[in-house]
């Protein structure tokens, strides 16, 4: 059935692996043994399979070898047979070699079986060499000094607080949470006794996309969203606590088509402007400075911003030449804009 299901390309929707429940018993037993699937970590990448890490004990493989077969099945065979039991959202395949890497030894283990014998075709460098891995019964530890742990006893009152916080957090894990620990999930009744519910979603998006965490990172709640090539302040935004919401609506179509850099706004621009330096072929020729109108952080003309020569000091001159001699030095035009920030020039 999981192939069938896989089908329906929904990365939400899948069988989960079936295994045997194991006994108390069985599970130290295992623990004590390495089988020789679980011997090595993989890797899969463009459908071929890599040995990451390598028990210390098999001293023939080395870590980054590419592994063609195990038990004479090719590996590309093993990738296909295994990805074709879960699906990914739609075409997309970037997926599935993701959930191999996080868990292809339970994967393999389930439908070719935990063999205590496997025969691995390995290649390493200009060679290829079969090696036999059987499997290796830990060792136990002797003569380790058992440290036993400080038993804390908590009172009645304590525990019951306990299992009464625990029992809130499962009844709300189904919302989720963001990394502020907010709830992205509103399950609400039309009524008291009614059968019927709403569900509100408060972000389909990746978490961490969220404007509230950058202004926790920059320290500021003012960010500045561009693109990284641009110019006349094209789709670059301004972003706030008021528009935040606006923004995030607009940036994952403008995403598609170019990418944007993320910074601090820096007062500054308003308060003493926007220097910019011109050199042509390499060679220093004017500059200016460009102020926004008032209620706007735009500079631009276009945008009622207005233009003042200036007449900087050489060492300033040299400032801007540094990044004109690193960055455009055969360049036959190049403009270095900045401002200042406690006299320090900042791009």
């Amino acid at each position: 059935m999981a192939p069938l299901i896989a089908e329906v390309k929904c990365g939400h929707t899948r069988l989960i692996l079936v295994t045997k429940k194991l006994t108390k018993y069985e599970k130290d037993s295992l623990a004590n043994l390495g089988k020789p699937i679980s011997q090595f970590s993989y890797k899969v990448l463009d459908h071929k399979l890599y040995v990451t890490a390598v028990n210390k004990k098999i001293a023939t493989v080395k870590k980054g070898s590419e592994i063609l077969s195990i038990n004479d099945i090719s590996t590309n065979e093993i990738i296909s047979n295994l990805t074709k039991n879960y699906a990914s959202d739609g075409y997309n395949q970037t997926f599935k070699p993701a959930v191999l890497n996080r868990a292809f030894v339970n994967w393999y283990t389930n439908i070719y079986e935990n063999k205590d014998t496997l025969h691995f075709k390995i290649k390493k460098s200009d060679s290829i060499f079969t090696i036999k891995v059987t499997t290796i019964k830990k060792e136990e530890k002797k003569d380790s000094l058992e440290i036993k742990k400080p038993v804390i006893k908590l009172s009645k009152d304590s525990l019951l607080a306990k299992k009464k916080i625990a029992k809130e957090k499962l009844k709300v894990r189904y919302k989720g949470s963001d990394e502020f620990k907010k709830p992205l999930l509103d399950l609400k009744f039309l009524a008291q006794d009614s059968s019927v519910a709403y569900l509100k979603v408060k972000s389909f998006s990746f978490p961490y996309a969220d404007f509230d965490r950058f202004f926790k990172e920059f320290d500021t709640r003012k960010l500045i969203v561009k693109p990284c090539i641009s110019g006349g302040a094209k789709n670059t935004f301004k972003v706030t606590d008021a528009n935040k919401k606006e923004v995030a609506k607009k940036l994952p179509q403008l995403i598609q088509e170019e990418d944007f850099i993320m910074q601090p706004f820096l007062p500054e621009i308003l308060e003493k402007g926007e220097w910019s330096f011109i050199f042509f072929n390499g060679s220093y020729s004017h500059s200016l400075i460009k102020q926004a109108k008032a209620g706007d952080f735009r500079v631009q003309p276009a945008h009622g911003g207005t233009v003042h020569p200036q007449n900087p000091s050489q060492n300033l001159i040299d400032i801007a030449a540094k990044y004109v001699n690193q960055f455009a030095k055969d360049c036959l035009y190049a403009r270095v804009d900045g401002t200042f920030v406690n006299n320090n020039f900042l791009l």
